[in-house]
């Protein structure tokens, strides 16, 4: 059986992301944004060293710091995939606004 795979994010990270997607517009186009979190897993939450989260549609991602810390570049509407071997796959759409 899988673990399950646990995004922690700060809510007040979230918070002031969503202040940037309302004003992230500029002659039309969407701007990019930094995704930042903490991949943790398992029952006790403990860091992800090494795990994979990506934007297939971009082709391009990062692997988590050995604290779980990472930060993504991304537009709103993108798709965010986080993986790690021995949990399941999670995935992620970043809100429009």
């Amino acid at each position: 059986m899988k673990k399950s795979l646990t995004l922690l994010v700060s809510i007040l990270v979230l918070s002031a992301l969503a202040g940037l997607f309302t004003t992230a517009r500029a002659q039309g186009q969407d701007r990019q944004i930094t995704f930042t979190g903490f991949i943790t897993g398992g029952k006790t939450n403990d860091a992800l060293p090494g795990a994979y989260i990506y934007i297939p549609k971009a082709g391009k991602g990062v692997l988590a710091a050995p604290n779980g810390y990472f930060a993504l570049p991304v537009f709103p509407g993108d798709s965010v995939i986080f993986s790690y071997v021995g949990f399941r796959t999670q995935y992620h759409i970043i809100p429009r606004g």
